[in-house]
């Protein structure tokens, strides 16, 4: 929908208005279905009732450099969350995308502290979910930013392992408490090595002592492999569609609501 030649301040408006969104789509616990947390989406809606997807538009925000302010106003939101009745005192997580570009920003961690200290949420909560891993270098900045949100207990997500620009290299570099396999692996276990290779990874996430998570899970059988390969967690249509964050929460405080009512009833 935008070409890179959307003025500045389209962009910086839109951000500073908190004119683009969040959306969320739960991540749950494979075997009881559960939600275990939340990965938030951004979304931006227009005047004249359409949506625009994070595809037509993030990467514009971050040619103009402004990528940092939209991963802090969606840090923002998920603090909130966090912060909120349906979250509160109970045992979920809610990760917000980062570009890799972020982790360049030495203040990110202190800037992360001041949200939840203001909010009097655990960084055990929030998980930055970190995109564009192409553009981590040799630098040990964004190493160092990393090890900054691990010590205030953010967790960290490599997304997309596997595929793309990820790499073992990066895993064994960075403190990452999260790994996440897209449909490439999820959707493409009839091949021949697919399964032993799923497998692999979720034996070497649990002996790292990370969660793995099997995202784009659509079908009933694809749970169920996963599941056998050694995934715990999983998202994707065959659980819930995103939507947006509000009508998320309401229905995770329902879920947990009749989940524990059960648990009286036993």
């Amino acid at each position: 929908m935008f070409a890179g030649n959307v003025p500045d301040d389209v962009f910086e408006a839109a951000l500073e208005n908190r004119e683009i969104v969040p959306w969320a789509q739960p991540i749950v616990d494979l075997a009881t279905r559960r939600t275990v947390g939340f990965e938030l989406l951004a979304r931006w809606p227009q005047a004249d009732g359409t949506m625009v997807m994070p595809n037509d538009f993030v990467p514009v925000v971050e040619a103009q450099g402004r990528g940092p302010a939209l991963g802090l106003l969606m840090i923002d939101h998920a603090v909130e969350a966090l912060a909120g009745y349906a979250l509160r005192h109970r045992s979920v997580f809610v990760s917000v995308n980062l570009s890799a570009r972020h982790l360049f920003d030495r203040r990110l961690p202190a800037e992360v502290q001041a949200r939840l200290t203001a909010a009097d949420v655990p960084g055990g909560g929030l998980v930055a979910e970190i995109t564009e891993s192409q553009y981590l270098s040799d630098s040990t900045v964004w190493a160092e930013t990393a090890q900054g949100l691990r010590s205030i207990g953010v967790g960290l997500a490599i997304d997309d392992f596997g595929t793309g620009y990820s790499s073992m290299e990066q895993l064994l570099s960075m403190p990452f408490s999260h790994l996440k396999v897209d449909r490439v692996m999820t959707q493409s276990l009839v091949r021949s090595g697919a399964k032993e290779l799923a497998a692999g990874i979720a034996s070497l996430a649990a002996g790292s002592g990370m969660n793995a998570i099997a995202e784009e899970i659509e079908t009933e059988d694809e749970c169920a492999a996963m599941t056998r390969a050694g995934f715990h967690f999983g998202q994707g249509y065959l659980f819930a569609r995103p939507q947006p964050l509000d009508l998320a929460l309401e229905a995770f405080d329902r879920e947990y609501t009749n989940t524990a009512a059960a648990h009286v009833e036993r």
